[in-house]
C-alpha cells in the first residue's frame, strides 16, 4: 500500500499557501505547473497545478524535496496534507 494517495490540485494549493506563511520558499506560477523555489538554497521543484489532480509520487517526491531542503518534516508535510 503506497504512503500517499492522489490529491485534488485545489487542495495541495492550500497546502503551499500555507507553507508559504510559514516557510522560506516563493511560489512562482510557470504555464500549468506551480514553480516552488527555496530561498537557502535556491532548488525548485515544478509542481502541475493546472490539472485536477496531483499524482501521488509527485506528493512524495515534494515531500522529500522539502525534507531535504530543510523547509519542514515529513510529519508536519503530513498534518498539512490532514487539514
Amino acid at each position: 500500500m503506497s504512503e500517499y494517495a492522489d490529491i485534488k490540485a485545489k487542495k495541495f494549493r492550500r497546502v503551499l499557501s500555507t507553507l508559504l506563511k510559514i516557510s522560506d520558499i516563493n511560489l512562482r506560477e510557470t504555464g500549468s505547473h506551480t514553480c516552488v523555489k527555496c530561498i537557502r538554497t535556491g532548488e525548485t521543484y515544478p509542481i502541475p497545478t493546472s490539472h485536477r489532480s496531483v499524482n501521488r509520487f509527485i506528493v512524495k517526491g515534494f515531500k522529500d524535496w522539502l525534507v531535504r531542503n530543510k523547509i519542514c518534516s515529513a510529519v508536519e508535510f503530513n498534518n498539512l496534507l490532514k487539514k
